[in-house]
């Protein structure tokens, strides 16, 4: 991804982004009734503990878990600092780690640069990218050191069933496996009773992984979290992460504190813009026999497969002819032909003609 990132040409139009339309100051004051931003003239700017602000810690227990405490939760600078510090922490050479593609990159790539034998199990949109349960009980064995799921889904925004979820949890039991649940995406469910219980609730050896940027549609605020009842992991979690942020920043903590209470406000406000975009989407996309789409049930993208044009091809056609930029397949590590649509942006239907009319060559 960073390759490809490198080659871009300057000023292109982004509508491939996995989170929804940030939030003005304004918008978002407006939306909660308080005035999040506002820094005590007291507070003094200096280092915050490594594990994270305790009074942040309390509200993330709240507000995002059931069972999960404060001490169990360690804040980091964003999603990717607590991926990296997660697989470093919980992974040697040699340990096997299954994961679903497609996939956010690092999800795999990182085990991958640390010398694990990594297993993917592939979501196929002939089975509306359902993850198939007698699939990923043949990948996890009794050696397999952890099991990586990500739903709501990224890239194709499908979701899965509590049933299933909790089938996934007894595969691990039974394997002694690890669970990391990547849950940037926990809250934009298109429909929010079919929102699931985060993993690091329901199993010992289970990691649930959020975030600022995404649900939250603020990725100007630096912060995600790590979630774990296992004090040993969570101790080296902490290690490692001294070794490279330190601490998060105290007035991100400070906001975020004030912000999360509010998050089923924030969560609606972004899933009436996807689902509104959704449903402009499904009219549209009917009119093109050239593409196969699955209606997303949850997040802020989808995954729209192309059947008679190389989605790389289609990358840089639009970005030709449209200035406009989706992300290919090989981003995502899968070779279904699809490319990651943003469905979080106002505003969307013009863009969405100009991109499906580029479809047909």
């Amino acid at each position: 991804m960073s390759e490809f990132y490198q080659q871009l040409p300057a000023g292109l139009t982004n509508f491939h982004a996995s989170n929804p339309e940030p939030f003005s100051v304004s918008e978002l004051q407006s939306l909660v009734d308080a005035p999040v931003f506002a820094i005590p003239q007291d507070m003094l700017c200096h280092y915050d503990a490594v594990q994270g602000d305790l009074d942040l810690r309390k509200v993330i227990a709240q507000y995002v878990f059931e069972s999960v405490k404060a001490h169990q939760i360690i804040t980091t600078c964003g999603a990717q600092e607590a991926i990296f510090c997660l697989y470093h922490a919980l992974l040697q050479p040699g340990d096997h780690v299954v994961t679903l593609t497609p996939t956010f990159e690092p999800l795999k790539a990182i085990p991958e640069h640390i010398g694990c034998r990594v297993t993917d199990v592939p979501l196929l949109p002939e089975n509306d990218w359902q993850p198939v349960l007698d699939d990923i009980n043949a990948a996890v064995n009794h050696n397999t050191k952890l099991l990586v799921i990500n739903f709501p889904h990224n890239p194709t925004g499908i979701h899965i069933d509590e049933y299933l979820l909790g089938q996934i949890i007894d595969i691990c039991k039974a394997n002694d496996c690890w669970l990391f649940s990547d849950e940037v995406f926990r809250g934009l469910e298109h429909d929010p009773s079919t929102r699931l219980p985060a993993v690091a609730d329901l199993y010992a050896r289970g990691i649930s992984l959020s975030v600022m940027s995404k649900a939250f549609a603020l990725p100007a605020i630096r912060l995600g979290w790590l979630a774990c009842q296992d004090q040993q992991l969570r101790s080296r979690l902490i290690q490692i992460k001294s070794q490279l942020s330190i601490c998060n920043s105290r007035l991100d903590a400070h906001v975020s504190t004030h912000i999360i209470p509010h998050h089923e406000a924030i969560y609606k406000r972004n899933t009436d813009i996807i689902n509104d975009n959704k449903q402009k989407l499904s009219s549209l996309i009917s009119q093109y026999p050239d593409l196969q789409w699955v209606q997303p049930a949850g997040a802020s993208t989808c995954f729209p497969v192309l059947k008679h044009i190389d989605s790389q091809q289609f990358t840089q056609k639009l970005i030709q002819t449209c200035n406009t930029l989706v992300l290919p397949k090989k981003l995502f590590l899968t070779e279904n032909n699809g490319f990651r649509l943003a469905l979080g942006f106002r505003n969307s239907q013009e863009k969405f003609e100009q991109i499906f009319g580029q479809t047909v060559i």
